[in-house]
This record gives C-alpha cells, sequence and structure tokens, in this order.
C-alpha cells in the first residue's frame, strides 16, 4: 500500500496533480509507467515473501512430522526399556527367591544329613575298637579309612551347610577364645597336604607368642 501510495504521489507529481489535456503524451506515460513500476515491485516482492513464508510452513509442518517421529520412537524405545526393566526386576526377584528357597532347603537338612553320617562314623570306631579287642587287625586299615571319610565328608557337609545358613540368615556366631598360634597351625596343616599334592610349598612365618583373640573359630 505504501508503494502504491507513493506511485500515485510520485505521478501526480510529475503531472501536476491534473490530467489535462494540453500535457504531453510523454510525462503521461512516464507517470503512468512509475505507477505500473511501483506497483509491480510491490507485487514482486509481496509474490517472494510469500514464497518464503510458504516455504518456511513447509520446512517447519516437515520438521514437526519428523519431531514426532523421534518422539514416538524415543517413546517406543523407552517403553521397551521399561518392560525390559520388568522383566530383569522379575528375574532377579525369583533367582532370590530360588536362592533363598535352596538355602532355607539346605538349612534344613543338616539334621537328616548328619545323622546318618555320624552313624557311619560311630560304627566305624566301634568296629575299630572290636576288631583291635578280638586281634583282627588286617580290617583296622578298611575302618579307619571308613572312619577318616566319613569325617571328610561330614566336614564338606558342614561347610555347605555354613555356607546356607550365612544366605538363609540363620547362621549362629559363636564367640570364644582361643591361641592365634595354634589356629594358623590347623590352618597350615589342612593346606598343607593339598599345597604338597602339586607339587608347592607352603611356608608359614609368624612370630611366637601372637597371643589369643576372640572370635567364631570355625
Amino acid at each position: 500500500l505504501l508503494v502504491m501510495v507513493l506511485g500515485v504521489v510520485v505521478g501526480g507529481l510529475v503531472i501536476g496533480f491534473q490530467v489535462r489535456p494540453e500535457s504531453s503524451l510523454l510525462m503521461t506515460v512516464l507517470a503512468i509507467t512509475s505507477i505500473f513500476l511501483y506497483i509491480s515491485v510491490y507485487a514482486l516482492h509481496s509474490h517472494l515473501q510469500s514464497k518464503r513464508v510458504v516455504h518456511a510452513m513447509k520446512q517447519i509442518s516437515e520438521q514437526k512430522a519428523q519431531i514426532e517421529e523421534k518422539q514416538a520412537l524415543l517413546q517406543e524405545r523407552s517403553d521397551a526399556l521399561q518392560l525390559s526393566k520388568v522383566t530383569a526386576e522379575e528375574a532377579k526377584r525369583a533367582a532370590e527367591e530360588a536362592n533363598r528357597a535352596k538355602s532355607r532347603f539346605l538349612a534344613n537338612m543338616s539334621h537328616e544329613l548328619r545323622t546318618p553320617l555320624n552313624a557311619i562314623i560311630g560304627y566305624s570306631e566301634m568296629l575299630k575298637e572290636e576288631s583291635a579287642d578280638l586281634g583282627v587287625t588286617q580290617l583296622e586299615p578298611d575302618l579307619e579309612k571308613i572312619r577318616s571319610a566319613g569325617q571328610h565328608l561330614l566336614g564338606l557337609i558342614n561347610e555347605v551347610l555354613d555356607l546356607s545358613k550365612i544366605e538363609a540368615g540363620k547362621m549362629d556366631v559363636f564367640v570364644e577364645r582361643f591361641d592365634i598360634g595354634a589356629l594358623l597351625h590347623e590352618v597350615a596343616s589342612t593346606v598343607q597336604a593339598t599345597a604338597a599334592a602339586k607339587g608347592n610349598s607352603l611356608e608359614v612365618k609368624a612370630e611366637p607368642g601372637l597371643g589369643a583373640m576372640r572370635a567364631d573359630l570355625t
């Protein structure tokens, strides 16, 4: 509108705001041409501006569609991640419950597992004493093997049951006073046979008179 008004003003100034028959044809044509040029420039500018606006709106619409697509994809991934998290938590709870059930089972089986082993150990000791009284010494080595194997198996079962009791929260701690040097000697004696079987040597260096401590000896 401003360009049109300016065109009219310029044309009017050229022809004196009067349409006079005596005005030259050249001046009239120039005035009309000036008005046409101003209007054309305005129309071209408006057309180009409209094209830019339409192009910008298309770009905004495309970007909006891309953003919505990415948001939908992100929501799908978020839902999948949440589902995986829930599944993992359920699997973890199931595994923990199975582990607790296993621990409870082993802890409750303590008496059932130890009773027959104690009977085997006890009868082997009784048979060993009776064979010595009867003078049947050739049976003593085999009876000793039965007794030592039973003791070894009982020790293994006790260790497994102690571990299961710890997992089940049923482990009792027996605090007592014991000598540290004797404890080191006992542990070294237990490990020495395994080390020697593998061709290794075990050497324990401890200061004399380490004293005693209060804890659970086992």
